[in-house]
């Protein structure tokens, strides 16, 4: 869990540093999120593989690809000072989705501190 957690607040940063106007800072940070989706998407299909439902799988699949998708089209334009319309979409969808799993495992979480 401290994975997929890991990878929200990476999403979380890049979008701070978009926010702030540091694009350079957003495109190397998203570049580092990519590694921790990775594993977070690997950890959920090991799940997935274990009887637990793939659509969280899928989800972190998307979200890599979204990030990925991303950090290629930031890549294609080194020079500006604008952030293509594209990248900040898939970024957008990238922390809807990263955000939407972290919720479930709080969710989990605190029902499990529950009982």
């Amino acid at each position: 869990m401290v994975r997929r957690v890991l990878a929200a607040l990476v999403v979380l940063g890049v979008v701070l540093a978009d926010a702030t106007g540091d694009h350079r800072a957003a495109f190397y940070l998203l570049v580092a999120a990519i590694p921790p989706l990775a594993i977070a998407a690997m950890d959920s299909f090991g799940d997935y593989l274990e009887g637990a439902s793939g659509f969280r799988a899928l989800a972190w699949a998307v979200a890599l690809a979204l990030a990925v998708a991303s950090s290629a089209v930031r890549g294609q334009v080194p020079g500006e000072t604008s952030v293509p319309a594209v990248a900040v979409s898939a970024l957008f969808a990238c922390l809807a989705l990263v955000w939407a799993q972290a919720m479930v495992d709080v969710g989990k979480l605190a029902l499990e501190r529950a009982r």
